[in-house]
């Protein structure tokens, strides 16, 4: 398939997008940029380089939901924090639980505009499931940000074995929303 054919394909694709598309990708750039603002509110230095690449991905994943570029985009934003988070700072103040909420935002956002063709109408069922999933991983992640934060507060030395045991809470937690959230009508079929 050549470019011109690839072009055309995205910008008709574009042309044709619903209003509840067009919110939808206009998530992803807006939570990208959100994330750049709160690296930089939290005291971390900012490459201008990254941050126009990250810019750029999240324009490409706005374009092509249905592609990996979302992917990209949500593992981009969570090195960015990683790597942009100062040694001496507050690793546990707000802006983490900020920056939680804002990745589990984005990647609903693009889990929703990529469910269909770009002129697909996301219904009001499938967004009131997909609100409440939000929800409650919105209400885990603040959990787990609370009790780190009381832990942190213990002046508890730092071990391997305690990410291991949080690693596993964390995994055993996934696999129970898993299970819990899954579809009813596919539940039936097991």
């Amino acid at each position: 398939m050549s470019t011109a054919s690839d072009r055309q394909r995205i910008l008709d694709g574009l042309s044709r997008l619903s209003r509840v598309q067009l919110l939808l990708r206009a998530c992803l750039p807006a939570t990208t940029v959100l994330m750049l603002v709160l690296v930089r509110v939290a005291g971390s230095e900012l490459s201008t380089l990254y941050a126009v690449v990250v810019l750029l991905v999240s324009l490409a994943a706005a374009a092509l939901p249905d592609s990996s570029a979302p992917f990209f985009l949500v593992v981009a934003l969570a090195a960015l924090w990683v790597v942009s988070v100062d040694e001496q700072s507050d690793r546990l103040d707000v802006f983490v639980l900020l920056a939680g909420w804002d990745l589990l935002v984005l990647h609903v956002a693009a889990t929703l505009a990529g469910y269909g063709p770009p002129g697909t109408v996301v219904g009001r069922v499938l967004a009131l499931r997909w609100a409440g999933r939000l929800g409650l991983m919105a209400a885990a992640a603040t959990a787990v940000w609370l009790a780190a934060r009381a832990a942190s507060g213990l002046g508890l030395p730092s071990a391997g074995w305690v990410a291991a045991v949080a690693l596993g809470v964390v995994l055993a937690w996934v696999g129970y929303l898993a299970v819990r959230l899954r579809d009813p009508d596919t539940a039936d079929a097991d």
